[in-house]
């Protein structure tokens, strides 16, 4: 068998590009055969393009699906683009002067219609459903709600603690969201100050590595929709504080309240700020030490584990 055309290579990238219905999950073997043949070209030779494609680190099999699916990697997407720059600069070469098209308006990544949808819930989702939000497209970001929504993407790429993502995939999935790169900037930066995130430079590309902290973050429950409603918008990241210490000192408020007790009734007993407090209550919740009421005043409680784990702060302390 002859080797692959670089035309059949680049289209059924393009394939993979356009007809994907998330970066995480890619597109069934089935749909690139049924283009394949519906173009007329030998299916033998597919196999052979998809063999060289795997080989050559542009697509990967995606993980976890009944049906087998392919995604490009990062490496497949940055081949993607750069043909689509480089047909454009072509063609912008060709244009009149008073018709050129302007550096600005390069032709963005394909964002699927499913995902342009703003309905889905931050708790609740089946297994598997993408993309799950922790925040509205447009609005400023939240600290609570940017941590979550990055963790969200490696958790949605079944990534391991070491394991690391480069900036470009990050940036693809997060236009996939809507969301604007200012914020994910925003993101990083909280990421790396809570030690979640550790940045990398891989053969002069820069790496997201997911820490051990990171992957403990976000293999918990997922955030309930109350303390993601509880946040103020970030304007300016502040100082962190120790996952360990944010944990003790909310636990022991709680178990000192001894009921449930109002969101903002604790906020006027906490001495670290609202963000921290927000924080601090994410990380019990996904341990199972608390319950978060759905309420208007967010009512929270330990659980019995919880109560087991923390005890009332003494007086003075």
């Amino acid at each position: 068998m002859s080797a692959p055309h670089p035309e059949d290579i680049h289209d059924v990238l393009q394939w993979l590009n356009l007809k994907s219905v998330s970066l995480a999950e890619g597109v069934p073997i089935a749909l690139i055969r049924q283009k394949w043949q519906a173009s007329q070209r030998d299916v033998g030779q597919l196999k052979a393009v998809l063999e060289t494609l795997l080989a050559d680190d542009l697509l990967s099999v995606t993980p976890h699906l009944a049906l087998p699916h392919v995604r490009l990697s990062a490496k497949g997407y940055a081949a993607v683009t750069l043909r689509a720059d480089q047909e454009r600069l072509a063609r912008t070469a060709h244009t009149p002067a008073q018709t050129a098209v302007p550096p600005a308006a390069a032709v963005p990544p394909t964002i699927s219609p499913a995902l342009t949808e703003h309905t889905t819930a931050a708790s609740g989702h089946a297994a598997g459903s993408w993309p799950v939000r922790f925040m509205a497209p447009g609005r400023t970001p939240t600290e609570i709600g940017l941590r979550n929504q990055v963790l969200h993407l490696f958790r949605d790429l079944h990534l391991q603690a070491g394991q690391q993502i480069n900036a470009l995939t990050l940036t693809r999935y997060w236009q996939e969201l809507a969301l604007r790169s200012s914020d994910l900037r925003f993101a990083l930066d909280v990421l790396v100050r809570d030690h979640y995130l550790e940045t990398r430079i891989k053969r002069y590309e820069r790496h997201w590595l997911l820490t051990a902290e990171g992957y403990r973050f976000m293999t918990g429950p997922v955030t309930p929709p109350g303390l993601l409603a509880l946040a103020e918008p970030l304007h300016k990241v502040s100082d962190s504080y120790a996952d360990d210490d944010l944990r003790k000192n909310a636990g022991a408020l709680l178990a000192e309240a001894g009921a449930q007790v109002p969101f903002e009734g604790l906020l006027a007993r906490w001495r670290y700020g609202r963000s921290p407090l927000l924080h601090a209550l994410d990380l019990l919740y996904k341990d199972s030490d608390i319950e978060v009421g759905t309420d208007s005043q967010c009512l929270l409680s330990l659980t019995p584990q919880g109560l087991g784990k923390h005890r009332p702060m003494m007086t003075g302390q």
